[in-house]
């Protein structure tokens, strides 16, 4: 509640006498005194990227589990203080039911679960018990293990929030025609639609044991290269002289980059000497030497031991070498990934002020690090060609000789096991979280590092909360306040606290492009429930011209 109160003053008034009359500027101020209630009603949009590869079982359980916990903030809506909606996509690109498609419970003890589903204050569920709350928290993110081993869940996300992806009617009247033709979301809209409310605290949270492989070719009309979007190379997309479809296919799919002769062409038709034909390209073999190239690859083992090491796993059949694209090979090719960028400007492009209304966590393995402080993008090497690193697929830490740069470009290896599962380090989702700042959970400090190295996803989903509980505690000012006029009083009707002028260590007024006014107060912390707190300031009512 507000209650405005407004005191004007004029700096200057005409007098009369017997010379004309000129024009005197009146300068016009005035007194703001604005009343906040708490708690505040805020709305607070979740999305969950949850991986659904085959690995994810344990961590997908622990989520379910650590929902029990916060099911009753979710119930009451952070302490009363929210209206929440939350919707879950999964990582899997390939089923042409799902590209981002928001989940829809199909197990029939999830019956009457939507695809979104609204907690809180002001919904359908608000006061429900917690068993009922957790239940369709845990049918929304137990996505099952069939989806794609090759996961994009930054594309996925993108897909999930787009105009022109699978979930616009729930964007409604906020999607509206881009200057290019394509839908686009208004974050300027006044509708309210189901979800992604332009008024909305976004958080969006990836949960995955495995990094990020998404690529143009998913969705080529959102991608900043033009030979994806297009087909017609500009700037520096290709090299000179390159054709265009090798240009595209370079840079565009993932799939279509050359992964080890043995996986992509099989172990059979082998020569006098035993060597598979496929180290007979130059592509995979550019010294010519084929026997010495496939002992290198292969490290002793026959053709078919070989290619069930690498490309299948123990004793399995041969795969399409595209099915073979697992975690480190995805990384072996950064250039044909979609640049994390594109996707932290799709976020931010969401919201009028994503510095506050805008929070990005990633939960998944902590990085490993060589001894020079670079994060290692993947395994170390199977065949390395610094005689140093022999044998260094058995060591615990990278060196900066096995892998410089970071860049091992050997098999997966997991950078931590727990009770939960083993998981990678998702650097692509951790750099997307750490481009936001105070508003992103990531490995800004290792120590601080939001990981299911834990074990448990009670300290993550803890630190989640106390973020966006920082985030609901700015408020609008109504007009814009004069330098140095601000004053706060904290009240509490029923006795609760004492009421006190707060100290400006308390509070701060900053520049707030969401606030009609162009300012929010922001509180150090919450006030108690129940509070109110009472805003004095002086406002600017511009200057006239008096006769």
């Amino acid at each position: 509640m507000r209650t405005p109160l407004l005191f004007l003053s004029l700096a200057a008034l005409a007098a009369c006498n017997n010379h004309p009359l000129l024009p005197l500027e009146a300068s016009l101020s005035g007194g703001m005194r604005e009343t906040v209630e708490y708690p505040r009603v805020s709305n607070v949009d979740f999305l969950f990227v949850v991986d659904d590869s085959g690995s994810m079982a344990e961590e997908q359980a622990n989520l379910a589990h650590n929902f029990e916990a916060l099911a009753g903030l979710f119930a009451t809506g952070l302490g009363g203080r929210a209206n929440v909606r939350v919707a879950v996509t999964d990582t899997d690109l390939q089923r042409s039911d799902r590209r981002g498609a928001f989940v829809t419970p199909d197990d029939p003890d999830c019956a009457g679960v939507p695809s979104v589903l609204s907690l809180g204050v002001g919904s359908a569920l608000e006061g429900a018990p917690e068993a009922e709350v957790s239940r369709a928290l845990r049918c929304l993110t137990t996505l099952g293990t069939r989806g794609s081993n090759r996961e994009k869940g930054l594309e996925a996300m993108r897909l999930a929030l787009s105009c022109d992806g699978p979930n616009a009617e729930r964007f409604g009247a906020c999607c509206v025609p881009g200057d290019d033709g394509r839908p686009t979301y208004d974050r300027n809209c006044t509708a309210s639609p189901d979800f992604l409310r332009p008024d909305a605290t976004l958080v969006v949270v990836f949960l995955t044991d495995e990094d990020d492989c998404s690529d143009p070719v998913e969705n080529p009309a959102a991608s900043s290269r033009a030979i994806c979007r297009t087909g017609r190379p500009e700037a520096d997309d290709c090299e000179v002289g390159e054709p265009a479809e090798a240009c595209r296919a370079r840079r565009c799919d993932i799939s279509a980059q050359p992964v080890r002769a043995i996986c992509r062409h099989g172990a059979g038709d082998l020569d006098a000497a035993g060597v598979p034909s496929a180290y007979g390209d130059a592509a995979y073999c550019p010294s010519g030497d084929r026997a010495a190239c496939f002992a290198t690859e292969c490290r002793g083992r026959t053709p078919a031991d070989c290619h069930a090491h690498f490309c299948g796993g123990p004793g399995a059949p041969p795969v399409d070498p595209a099915e073979n694209l697992k975690l480190s090979t995805c990384q072996w090719f950064p250039g044909v990934l979609t640049p994390v960028d594109e996707y932290r400007r799709f976020l931010a492009d969401l919201k009028r002020d994503p510095a506050n209304r805008l929070i990005v966590a990633a939960f998944t393995g902590t990085p490993r690090h060589t001894e020079a402080g670079a994060p290692v993008a993947f395994g170390l090497p199977v065949a390395p060609t610094d005689p140093a690193c022999e044998g260094a697929g058995g060591l615990d830490e990278p060196s900066e000789a096995c892998c410089p740069g970071g860049r091992c470009e050997g098999e997966p290896l997991s950078a931590c096991r727990s009770a939960f599962g083993d998981a990678a380090a998702g650097l692509r989702y951790l750099a997307l979280a750490e481009a936001f700042g105070d508003r992103g959970l990531g490995c800004h400090d290792p120590e601080q590092c939001v990981s299911l190295c834990g074990g448990d996803l009670a300290g993550p989903l803890g630190r989640l909360f106390r973020v966006l509980e920082e985030s609901l505690t700015i408020d609008c000012l109504t007009a814009p306040a004069l330098a140095d006029t601000v004053n706060v009083r904290l009240e509490c009707p029923d006795g609760a606290c004492a009421a006190t002028m707060l100290p400006d260590t308390a509070w701060s007024v900053e520049p707030d492009p969401a606030c009609a006014s162009g300012q929010s107060l922001h509180l150090a912390a919450p006030p108690p429930l129940g509070a109110r707190l009472v805003l004095s300031y002086g406002r600017d009512l511009g200057r006239s011209v008096q006769p």
